[in-house]
């Protein structure tokens, strides 16, 4: 759980154990939420501190019929089983499932992903792992 503020709105952040991302706004209303990502245990969410690429603003109706917007950072995310994936804030408005895919960027790593930051500058990920290590990738060079 960590929280995220975007323009003046601040969101709390969870990561669940089924791997969706949920974001609530401070009246702990769901306001986006991030599924079917193929995802296992959250264990680490890392925001961009620029705004989205896409530069997409993604709107769903309440049950009041008014037009909500919600905006966020891309960010990445790591899973229990060492799976690290960058997610860009406009899948949140994706209807079919397909279109709803992160960017793999690791996976296979023989321990529990525990942290992943981000370089506020560099295209580079330092990562922790639950036995002790740490490692940094090009996330760009893939390497």
């Amino acid at each position: 759980m960590m929280t995220v503020k975007v323009g003046n709105q601040t969101y709390l952040v969870v990561g669940t154990a089924n791997g969706t991302i949920r974001f609530y706004d401070d009246q702990f209303k769901a306001q986006a939420w991030f599924e079917d990502l193929m995802l296992s245990k959250i264990k680490s969410i890392s925001f961009s501190n620029k705004e989205a690429r896409s530069q997409q603003r993604m709107v769903h109706s309440d049950p009041k019929g008014t037009f909500n917007k919600f905006k966020c950072p891309d960010f990445i995310v790591a899973d229990e089983e060492a799976m690290i994936m960058q997610l860009e804030s406009g899948i949140f408005e994706a209807i079919h499932k397909d279109d709803k895919k992160g960017r793999l960027l690791m996976h296979g790593i023989q321990s529990t992903i525990i942290a992943v930051a981000v370089h506020p500058h560099k295209p580079i990920l330092a990562i922790a792992g639950s036995t002790g290590w740490v490692t940094f990738w090009d996330y760009e060079k893939r390497d």
